[in-house]
């Protein structure tokens, strides 16, 4: 397995431990009807108050609504993994550099 991708999966079990540590401590789950009749409540409370919920539907975890602050952490972690890929990436054996692929597309 390349250097990239091992490190990009590295990242990515991490990032899966974590929410896996956050949905066994006090998420909140709720099924997708009861949201839809609270939601201006469910949406406060994510919103005011950080809560963190994953909405279900049939007993199955479908999404999640997480505040903003968290969102650009999430956004934060996965352009951190992605920098960290394409830096392993960039020295693996065998690349072809970025101006040989455009002379070959015809973009050069």
């Amino acid at each position: 397995m390349p250097n990239g991708t091992r490190s990009r999966s590295a990242g990515v079990a991490r990032m899966r431990s974590r929410a896996a540590e956050f949905a066994g401590k006090g998420m909140s789950r709720i099924s997708a009807t009861a949201v839809r009749d609270s939601f201006s409540d469910t949406l406060n409370r994510v919103a005011y108050k950080g809560e963190r919920i994953v909405l279900e539907r049939n007993g199955k975890a479908v999404a999640a609504m997480v505040s903003v602050e968290d969102l650009a952490l999430l956004e934060s972690l996965e352009d951190r993994l992605d920098v960290e890929a394409v830096l392993a990436a960039r020295d693996e054996p065998g690349s072809i550099p970025y101006e040989e692929v455009r002379r070959k597309a015809g973009l050069a």
